[in-house]
This record gives C-alpha cells, structure tokens and sequence, in this order.
C-alpha cells in the first residue's frame, strides 16, 4: 500500500475510534432533544399541599416551561460548517505525479471560486468536536426557571413560586465524508455524509419560594425525586446529507466567481438533534482573487428552510456569510482565517471566528486543523469554542 493510502487508512481509523469512543450514556430520557422535557418524569413537577387533595398545581407550569426550554435548545443546534471541497493539489494521470494547482493550498470552512476540473475527484473526511456552553448569553450550567402555581381561589399560597434550577450538558461529535467531482473544468458536484453521535444530560433542582410567612411550609416535597430530578441520553446516526454543485463562469487570472447551490436533505432524527428536521436550499455567490501567496475570498448566499409539508419557514432561513483569506505560508503549509455571519429571519445574528491551517506531509494530502470561536454568545445555543481536523485528497 503507498504511503498516502497509509496515511488515509490511519487517519479514517482514528477518526472512527475517537467517535465510537465517546463516552456511553444511561439511556434515561427518550431522546436527546427531550432531556429538559423528560425532567420529573416528562409530566411536570408533582408537589402536594397541606390542603386534603391539593397536589399537582404546579405541574401545567413546569411542563410548559420544561417543553419550552427543551424546544429553545432543540432549535438552536447550530449549522457546522463541514469545509470546503475544492483542493490545492491534483493528480496527473498521464505523468503519475501530484500537480500543484493553487498557489496556497485554500481555505478550509469557506469557499474558493475554483472548480477541481473535468473528471477529477475531491475526497476528503473531517472530525468535529462541538460541546454547547451557552443558550441566549446564559450558561447552560446555571439555567433558571420559574413555575407559578395554577390560579383557582386567589389564595395566598396560589402566589407560591418554584425555581429550577438546571444544569446541560450537551456535546456533539461529527465524522464528516466529502466527495465531489468535476463534471466539466467549470462544473463540479459533491455531496456530504455526517455521522454525528450526541451526549445530552440535564439535571434539576426545585426550591420551593413561599409568598409570606404564612405560606412557609403549605407545599413541601415529600420524596427525593420531587426536588431532584436527572435525565441522560445520547445517539449516533446520519445527519442531514448535503448535495451540492457549483459552476464558475468566471475564471481570470486574477479573478474568479462562482455561483454555488445547495441541498440539505432531512435524514437526520430530529428528536435525536442529528438533523434540522426539514428540507432547506442554499443557494449563493462565491468571489476569490490571488495576489501571490495571498487569496482573499467572500462567499455570500441565503438559505431557506422548509417544515415538513413543504411550507417557506422563516425561524431557520438565513442570510449567510464568509470574508477571509488564506496566504501560504510556505509550499506545503498554509494559514486560513474566516469571519462567518449568519442572519436569521426571526432576527437573531451569529458572528463566528475561524482559524486554521493546511499542510501536506506528501504532496498530495493536506491536512487542515481549525477552531471557531463564537464572537457573540448571546444569542442562540453557542459553544465557547469548537475545532475541526480533517484531510482531503484531489485526483
């Protein structure tokens, strides 16, 4: 086997064990995207008075505002950038050898003009690593709710509150397959395979706030599993599966454009967070120029998101974006920097920082590294930071 068929072997085994050995979970909540829901039994928090019968007057609150929360999280999950699919290196069939075709060796999670060329193949694998710290600018380890109690006389104890206060943990591992091929030397093709295996837990604590002094005690917990309550899931599958073609019309010595559409199409589990759990088109523009070492390029596009009966959503759709550069630093290593911009149409904006790098122990497999480091946390379900490794190979 030749060195290079080594170095995939490798690379792909590594990649596989990290994921398959990422830490087991009690499967105690149905679903990762339920384990807020699945808290006190996914029915809401059972708490009896001192009056005979009186039980269960917080539990229209907690469920609502458990399902609520669960909901928020399962509708954050961000959109991960797998990386772009155009390569710095070919391989000539008629000579046999790796031939350079970039002056750098290219971005890493955006996108360059460039096509590959007619009947070449881009094959590259990426492993990423997402553990969510913060939702809306708040910890997910110090997350808060109230519960108000149901309204029936107007008595004072009615005015009772219950905090909960939750602790989330919630981690992502994406193994991520990438092909594309050149159609015609302006034309390429390519899809996406996500493998993502997800580890969620929440665990809660209820503290009851009397109104007054002469509230102190009418709700009391009577068990253990009424103040503490702890759910646990994980699961492993496809994720959404991204088909996608771009056409560069343009192709100067100095300048490039391309237009790029894709396809993501919902066979990921919703209920499992492997997947947005619908249909969604991209569709957009791609300029890239060269001076020397030194490629700057812009990808702009809008993505819309689409519910189950085929419907245009707008809490998903988005304007997207990516303004950067990747320079060559030496022959076989290049450095490659991103601002992302995401602008949802419900309103909320991501700003996200890349930073990575590319080199090619062989000439004709580069290996890249990257880190996204979120520039504003508060809005959305965001990371405090999260990386890439990954390889491609052009032929």
């Amino acid at each position: 086997m030749s060195i290079r068929g080594r170095m995939v072997g490798g690379v792909i085994c590594c990649l596989l064990s990290t994921l398959s050995s990422a830490p087991a979970m009690a499967q105690a909540s149905g679903n990762v995207g339920s384990i807020v829901a699945d808290l006190y039994g996914g029915n809401g928090l059972l708490i009896p008075g001192s009056a005979p019968g009186h039980i269960g007057h917080f539990q229209a609150s907690s469920k609502e505002v458990l399902n609520d929360l669960s909901n928020v999280i399962a509708g954050n999950i961000g959109v991960i950038s797998y990386g772009s699919t155009v390569g710095a290196v070919t391989y000539d069939i008629e000579e046999g050898v790796p031939v350079r075709s970039q002056q750098s060796l290219g971005p890493i999670v955006a996108e360059r003009a460039t096509t590959i060329g007619a009947g070449r193949f881009d094959l590259g694998v990426s492993y990423t690593y997402v553990d969510y710290s913060r939702l809306n600018g708040v910890s997910l380890s110090n997350q808060s709710i109230i519960l108000t109690h149901e309204q029936e006389t107007g008595a004072d104890y009615e005015k009772d509150i219950v905090r909960l206060d939750i602790n989330i943990k919630l981690k992502q591992h994406i193994l991520a397959f990438a092909g594309a091929y050149g159609v015609t030397d302006n034309l390429d093709v390519a899809a996406i395979v996500p493998l993502v295996h997800n580890e969620g837990s929440a665990s809660s604590v209820a503290t009851i706030i009397p109104f007054s002094p002469a509230t102190v005690g009418f709700h009391q917990f009577v068990r253990d599993s009424d103040r503490f309550s702890e759910t646990k899931a994980d699961a492993t599958g496809i994720g959404d599966v991204l088909l996608r073609a771009k056409w560069e019309p343009i192709n100067s010595s100095k300048l490039a454009l391309a237009l790029l559409t894709q396809f993501s199409l919902p066979t990921g589990d919703e209920k499992d967070l492997l997947g947005a759990g619908s249909f969604s088109w991209y569709g957009g523009g791609v300029v890239s120029t060269s001076f020397g070492k030194f490629n700057p390029h812009l990808n702009l596009g809008y993505e819309q998101f689409f519910n189950q009966n085929n419907v245009a959503g707008t809490d998903h759709s988005n304007i997207r974006g990516a303004l950067g550069f990747d320079i060559a630093v030496r022959q076989n290593i290049s450095f490659a920097t991103d601002v992302l911009a995401r602008w949802r149409d419900d309103g909320e904006k991501y700003y996200d920082l890349a930073v990575g790098a590319r080199w090619a122990p062989t000439p004709s497999l580069p290996l890249a590294a990257n880190i996204v480091v979120p520039l504003n946390r508060n809005e959305g379900l965001r990371p405090d930071i999260y990386f890439t490794l990954g390889l491609e190979t052009t032929f």
